[in-house]
């Protein structure tokens, strides 16, 4: 009889250390998915966050090169622009356009002809367009770059992962003594295509060269 009990004894108390032990397994289990949430939704964050700002910093150190002309003093300008910075915008597209000097060979100018754009048929990405020619491109070039200067133009980002969803141009005038000059805001807005309250608006302003 006594032997009885201590067996009904030791059911009883593997009965409760299983449940405790599928209870203390449950909580570590939600646990272990809310920590997994949370750490996946600040990688995509963080995804967001590196892949806007990198995009932002290559744009601005290139814009800084707008304008130069090799040794001549006077600025490269879009035929057509008033400043070196030729700038279009709208509430669904925008477009960056400028040029420099790339290669000097004698008396042989290279120009690289630059236009950032998100256009009203792909609204959705940020393309850079880039080609190499002897002559400076036109506006009306930079506004069908592709059409009158050649295809070379490529997506920014990762078209299936990250959404453009603004890219927004403000040009100023800053009127000098001598020469007038431009400043420029670019700003960009994202989002992740799979998590679209996943946000992010990053901005930069620089001003014109007057190399």
């Amino acid at each position: 009889m006594k032997l009885s009990k201590e067996r009904g004894a030791s059911l009883i108390e593997f009965m409760v250390a299983a449940t405790i032990g599928a209870f203390a397994l449950g909580i570590i289990g939600s646990m272990f998915l809310s920590g997994y949430k949370t750490a996946t939704k600040r990688t995509q964050e963080l995804t967001l966050l590196q892949s806007t700002n990198s995009v932002l910093q290559m744009m601005k150190l290139d814009m800084h090169r707008a304008g130069y002309n090799g040794v001549s003093p006077n600025l490269v300008k879009l035929s057509g622009a008033d400043h070196t910075f030729y700038v279009e915008n709208s509430a669904t597209t925008g477009l960056l356009a400028y040029a420099y000097v790339a290669e000097v060979s004698g008396a042989s100018y290279t120009y690289s002809n630059v236009v950032y754009e998100q256009t009203s048929g792909a609204n959705d990405v940020l393309r850079i367009c880039e080609k190499k020619q002897s002559t400076v491109m036109s506006v009306l070039d930079a506004q069908d770059f592709p059409g009158r200067v050649g295809y070379n133009c490529n997506t920014l980002f990762h078209k299936d992962r990250i959404k453009v969803d603004g890219f927004n141009l403000t040009l100023i005038e800053l009127p000098g003594s001598n020469i007038s000059s431009a400043m420029v805001t670019v700003e960009l807005q994202t989002s992740l295509k799979n998590a679209p309250t996943y946000t992010k608006s990053l901005s930069f302003t620089t001003k014109q060269r007057n190399w």
